[in-house]
């Protein structure tokens, strides 16, 4: 039985495909991979903003009220206070 034996222009083409397909995955691989970091930190960036802007508002109705008690059975406050952080931004 005999084998194909590629010629130099077939070793040639192999070596550039192969070279090509190693290239593609590995600029593939770096590039998500740079994209979900970047994207982690774009979401970790707004997730501290918004929790210390939440920080701030509820320190002032602290100092309004003198107490917590204006949130016992308010559930809606805090959504609401999110919600007005959003229209702001």
């Amino acid at each position: 039985m005999k084998f194909w034996r590629p010629g130099i222009t077939g070793k040639l083409f192999i070596a550039i495909l192969a070279t090509c397909i190693v290239l593609l995955i590995s600029m593939h691989w770096a590039v998500r991979i740079s994209f979900e970091r970047g994207f982690i930190d774009y979401i970790k960036r707004g997730n501290e903003q918004r929790l210390t802007m939440l920080g701030d508002a509820l320190s002032e109705q602290y100092a309004q009220h003198g107490s917590w008690t204006f949130l016992r059975n308010n559930d809606r406050f805090i959504f609401q206070l999110l919600k007005t952080f959003e229209r702001d931004n």
